[in-house]
C-alpha cells in the first residue's frame, strides 16, 4: 500500500475585496447664466442674447461681459458694474440702472427707454446718443 499523500498547503485566506471610495462626480460646470443667477458675478462672460428681462440684479458684477442683443427690459440692474462691458444692441427699456457703471461699455444701438440712469457713471461709455 502506498503512503499517503501528503496534506495539501492551505490555501491561502480570502480576502474580501474592500471597494476603493469611489470620488463624489465632479460639479457640473455652470453656465456663464447659471453663474449670474446664482452668484450675481460673471466677469467677462458671454450672456449675448440672453433673456433676462424682469431679473433682480442689484449690484451684479458683469464687468467686460457681452450682453450684445440681450433682453434687459425692467431688469433691476442698480448699482452694477457694468465696465467695459457689450451692451451694444440690448434691450435696457424701462431697466433700472440707478448708479450702474458704464465705464468704456459699448452702447451703440441699445434701447435706453424710460431707463433710469440716474446717478450712473460711464462718461466714457460709447454709442450713447439723446432719444
Amino acid at each position: 500500500m502506498a503512503p499517503p499523500a501528503p496534506p495539501a498547503p492551505p490555501s491561502p485566506p480570502i480576502l474580501a475585496a474592500t471597494p476603493e471610495p469611489i470620488p463624489p462626480p465632479e460639479p457640473a460646470k455652470l453656465t456663464d447664466l447659471e453663474k449670474l443667477l446664482q452668484v450675481n458675478r460673471c466677469v467677462e462672460c458671454n450672456l449675448a442674447g440672453q433673456d433676462l428681462s424682469g431679473k433682480k440684479l442689484q449690484g451684479a458684477f458683469l464687468e467686460r461681459a457681452n450682453l450684445s442683443g440681450a433682453n434687459l427690459r425692467d431688469a433691476d440692474l442698480e448699482g452694477a458694474n457694468l465696465k467695459g462691458a457689450n451692451l451694444s444692441g440690448a434691450n435696457l427699456e424701462n431697466a433700472n440702472l440707478e448708479e450702474a457703471d458704464f465705464y468704456k461699455a459699448d452702447l451703440s444701438n441699445a434701447n435706453l427707454k424710460g431707463a433710469n440712469l440716474k446717478n450712473a457713471s460711464g462718461l466714457k461709455a460709447t454709442g450713447l446718443r439723446p432719444e
